[in-house]
């Protein structure tokens, strides 16, 4: 979506730069959920996409070692039909470190003005979202119940039920 489609942009945005600090927009909802540093993770997601007029690019990069720098390891591109309504992203790399990153989106209709992070393009539009990247704590709790309460005796069969529950920060497969 356009930030404003009767005023050009005429002077650098202040939130400009390779860090994109403050820079926040509203065309994903919640991009991307937390990473636990250390672990390989493939970011993948369905982009929106609205008013496609002419075959556009796309790119997008997640600064996984939290250097303010988006490098071509960070990135995956592709084309984008004119008229077509998604896009899926899906770049992988390993959270370097604890604490704050970002995401940024490129899409215009020249392609090598949005395969840089940064610069000038004559047309498109630019989104930034933050990511968190933590410490892993995965933990699990078990607890078992009977479905008697009472003593059993020889030749009675007692059904148990295990639960397992996540009570980690990361999410646990194949419990």
């Amino acid at each position: 979506t356009s930030e404003n489609d009767n005023v050009d942009n005429s002077t650098t945005s202040p939130n400009a730069g390779p860090g994109a600090n403050g820079d926040l927009d509203d065309a994903l909802p919640a991009p991307f959920s937390d990473a636990a540093v250390g672990t390989p993770r493939t970011y993948t997601r369905t982009i929106p996409l609205t008013g496609e007029s002419q075959t556009a690019r796309l790119c997008g990069w997640v600064d996984f070692d939290r250097d303010s720098v988006f490098e071509s390891s960070e990135r995956d591109c592709q084309n984008v039909a004119a008229s077509q309504t998604s896009a899926t992203f899906s770049v992988t790399g390993t959270p370097a470190s604890a604490g704050a990153s970002y995401a940024r989106f490129r899409l215009g209709y020249t392609a090598t003005q949005v395969e840089s992070p940064t610069g000038p393009a004559d047309s498109g539009e630019v989104e930034d979202y933050p990511i968190s990247f933590i410490n892993a704590s995965p933990a699990l709790s078990l607890s078992k119940t009977a479905d008697r309460i009472s003593t059993d005796t020889v030749g009675q069969i007692t059904t148990y039920t295990f639960t397992a529950t996540n009570t980690g920060n990361v999410t646990i497969n194949n419990v």
